[in-house]
């Protein structure tokens, strides 16, 4: 059975950019614009992300949708600034988080696997 989580649990990730503080939220707008520029595939989204190329497009729609001016090359220059060890040591973390918020039944399979997997081993 699925615990119920606190509000602090299911509050979107935050993480501060150019500045200021945003919202990781996988919208509806965000999901569109995602599936049909990658085409991946929702039940290997998880997976997509660890792909560098897919992480940071997918963080830039979740920017843009929170504000429209947004310019791709102004995002760029932030990342650039941050270097690729700063974008996934600092970014990785809240993205994936936004992911499993967004689709938490497949948390919730990943933890009925892997207790599973414990029962299948049997007795020791």
């Amino acid at each position: 059975m699925a615990e119920t989580k606190t509000p602090e649990e299911t509050l979107p990730p935050v993480i501060e950019l150019g500045g200021r503080q945003w919202e990781l939220r996988l919208t509806h707008n965000v999901m569109m614009l995602y599936s049909s520029i990658t085409r991946v595939p929702l039940d290997q989204l998880q997976n997509q992300i660890a792909r560098y190329d897919f992480m940071v497009l997918l963080l830039w729609l979740m920017l843009h949708e929170q504000d429209g001016q947004l310019k791709r090359d102004k995002f760029d220059r932030w990342l650039g600034d941050l270097g690729v060890r700063g974008v996934l040591s600092t970014l990785m973390e809240p993205i994936t988080e936004a992911v499993k918020a967004a689709f938490p039944e497949a948390e919730e399979e990943d933890e009925d696997d892997e207790a599973g997997e414990d029962d299948a081993a049997g007795p020791t």
